[in-house]
Protein backbone atom coordinates (compact mmCIF):
# COMPACT_ATOMS: atom_id res chain seq x y z
CA UNK A 1 0.00 0.00 0.00
CA UNK A 2 2.70 2.20 0.95
CA UNK A 3 4.49 1.91 -2.52
CA UNK A 4 1.24 2.90 -4.06
CA UNK A 5 1.22 5.90 -1.93
CA UNK A 6 4.45 6.70 -2.79
CA UNK A 7 5.21 5.97 -6.29
CA UNK A 8 2.38 8.66 -7.09
CA UNK A 9 2.23 11.10 -9.94
CA UNK A 10 4.61 10.88 -12.67
CA UNK A 11 4.97 12.96 -15.39
CA UNK A 12 6.12 12.85 -19.13
CA UNK A 13 8.86 15.82 -20.07
CA UNK A 14 9.10 14.48 -23.86
CA UNK A 15 7.00 16.49 -26.63
CA UNK A 16 5.03 14.06 -28.66
CA UNK A 17 4.45 14.92 -32.34
CA UNK A 18 0.44 14.04 -32.62
CA UNK A 19 1.07 11.32 -29.37
CA UNK A 20 2.22 8.50 -31.45
CA UNK A 21 3.47 7.95 -35.07
CA UNK A 22 1.40 6.09 -37.46
CA UNK A 23 -2.16 6.20 -36.20
CA UNK A 24 -3.88 4.08 -33.59
CA UNK A 25 -1.12 1.19 -33.38
CA UNK A 26 1.48 3.44 -33.54
CA UNK A 27 4.04 3.99 -30.77
CA UNK A 28 6.83 6.77 -29.74
CA UNK A 29 10.55 7.35 -28.10
CA UNK A 30 10.40 6.67 -24.42
CA UNK A 31 9.59 9.80 -22.58
CA UNK A 32 11.18 10.99 -19.29
CA UNK A 33 9.06 10.33 -16.00
CA UNK A 34 9.33 12.21 -12.66
CA UNK A 35 7.68 12.29 -9.61
CA UNK A 36 5.22 15.69 -9.77
CA UNK A 37 2.49 16.45 -7.84
CA UNK A 38 -1.15 18.18 -9.25
CA UNK A 39 -4.23 18.94 -7.75
CA UNK A 40 -6.57 16.01 -9.63
CA UNK A 41 -9.25 17.93 -10.20
CA UNK A 42 -7.61 21.04 -11.96
CA UNK A 43 -5.44 18.38 -14.06
CA UNK A 44 -9.16 16.50 -15.70
CA UNK A 45 -10.52 20.00 -15.84
CA UNK A 46 -6.77 21.08 -18.15
CA UNK A 47 -6.16 18.32 -19.87
CA UNK A 48 -8.37 17.61 -23.51
CA UNK A 49 -7.27 14.22 -23.87
CA UNK A 50 -7.10 11.74 -20.50
CA UNK A 51 -6.46 8.07 -21.50
CA UNK A 52 -6.12 4.71 -19.49
CA UNK A 53 -2.93 2.60 -20.73
CA UNK A 54 -2.40 -0.88 -19.94
CA UNK A 55 1.34 -1.89 -19.00
CA UNK A 56 2.95 -4.39 -20.68
CA UNK A 57 5.94 -5.37 -18.42
CA UNK A 58 7.78 -8.53 -20.19
CA UNK A 59 11.02 -6.57 -21.87
CA UNK A 60 12.19 -5.54 -18.39
CA UNK A 61 13.67 -2.58 -18.12
CA UNK A 62 11.61 -1.32 -20.79
CA UNK A 63 7.47 -1.16 -20.11
CA UNK A 64 5.06 -0.65 -22.82
CA UNK A 65 1.92 1.31 -22.05
CA UNK A 66 -0.96 0.76 -24.47
CA UNK A 67 -3.64 3.23 -24.46
CA UNK A 68 -6.91 0.83 -23.76
CA UNK A 69 -9.75 3.19 -23.02
CA UNK A 70 -10.31 6.74 -24.12
CA UNK A 71 -11.67 8.77 -20.96
CA UNK A 72 -11.85 11.73 -22.73
CA UNK A 73 -11.48 13.64 -25.47
CA UNK A 74 -12.06 10.97 -28.11
CA UNK A 75 -12.06 13.36 -31.30
CA UNK A 76 -8.87 14.95 -30.24
CA UNK A 77 -7.25 11.76 -29.34
CA UNK A 78 -8.36 10.19 -32.82
CA UNK A 79 -7.20 13.23 -34.99
CA UNK A 80 -4.24 13.15 -33.43
CA UNK A 81 -3.20 9.49 -34.07
CA UNK A 82 -3.13 8.65 -29.75
CA UNK A 83 -6.07 5.88 -30.00
CA UNK A 84 -6.61 2.93 -28.81
CA UNK A 85 -3.63 0.55 -29.13
CA UNK A 86 -1.07 3.22 -29.99
CA UNK A 87 2.41 2.12 -27.48
CA UNK A 88 4.20 4.93 -25.16
CA UNK A 89 7.65 3.14 -24.24
CA UNK A 90 10.02 4.14 -21.85
CA UNK A 91 12.89 2.98 -19.57
CA UNK A 92 11.46 1.55 -16.12
CA UNK A 93 13.78 2.57 -13.57
CA UNK A 94 14.40 0.52 -10.34
CA UNK A 95 13.59 3.40 -8.15
CA UNK A 96 10.01 3.79 -9.83
CA UNK A 97 9.37 0.67 -7.81
CA UNK A 98 7.25 -2.23 -9.04
CA UNK A 99 5.54 -2.29 -12.60
CA UNK A 100 2.36 -0.75 -12.52
CA UNK A 101 -1.07 -2.80 -14.33
CA UNK A 102 -1.28 0.74 -15.86
CA UNK A 103 -1.33 4.65 -15.50
CA UNK A 104 -4.16 7.40 -16.34
CA UNK A 105 -2.24 9.38 -18.93
CA UNK A 106 -3.25 13.52 -19.12
CA UNK A 107 -2.40 15.51 -21.97
CA UNK A 108 -2.16 18.69 -23.04
CA UNK A 109 -1.58 20.86 -25.97
CA UNK A 110 2.30 21.13 -26.86
CA UNK A 111 4.43 24.00 -26.45
CA UNK A 112 4.53 26.01 -28.60
CA UNK A 113 1.61 25.17 -29.90
CA UNK A 114 1.90 22.89 -33.60
CA UNK A 115 -2.13 20.80 -33.21
CA UNK A 116 0.24 18.15 -31.36
CA UNK A 117 -0.01 16.80 -27.71
CA UNK A 118 2.49 15.66 -25.02
CA UNK A 119 1.74 13.80 -21.76
CA UNK A 120 1.44 16.68 -19.35
CA UNK A 121 1.13 14.24 -15.90
CA UNK A 122 0.22 10.41 -15.17
CA UNK A 123 -0.74 8.38 -12.57
CA UNK A 124 0.34 5.04 -11.71
CA UNK A 125 -2.62 2.18 -11.36
CA UNK A 126 -1.68 -0.89 -9.12
CA UNK A 127 -4.03 -3.34 -8.47
CA UNK A 128 -7.15 -1.29 -9.61
CA UNK A 129 -6.32 1.45 -7.55
CA UNK A 130 -4.70 5.45 -8.69
CA UNK A 131 -1.69 5.64 -6.93
CA UNK A 132 -0.03 9.29 -5.58
CA UNK A 133 -2.04 11.63 -3.31
CA UNK A 134 -5.27 9.53 -3.58
CA UNK A 135 -5.89 5.15 -3.28
CA UNK A 136 -9.28 5.44 -5.11
CA UNK A 137 -10.19 2.69 -7.42
CA UNK A 138 -10.54 3.51 -11.24
CA UNK A 139 -14.01 3.11 -11.35
CA UNK A 140 -14.38 5.68 -8.17
CA UNK A 141 -11.88 7.47 -9.80
CA UNK A 142 -13.98 7.94 -13.25
CA UNK A 143 -17.11 8.50 -11.45
CA UNK A 144 -15.93 11.67 -9.03
CA UNK A 145 -14.49 13.32 -12.31
CA UNK A 146 -17.22 12.88 -14.88
CA UNK A 147 -15.38 9.99 -17.07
Amino acid sequence: MKILILTGVMAATIVLVGCGKGGTAGSYASPSFTTVDAPLKKLVAQSPIIVYASAVTNDSPNIHFVIAEIWKGSHDASTVGCGIGTQISHQWAANYGNFPDGAILFYRPSIPPSGSFEIAANYMVRAGHIGGTTTMTIQEFKTAFGL
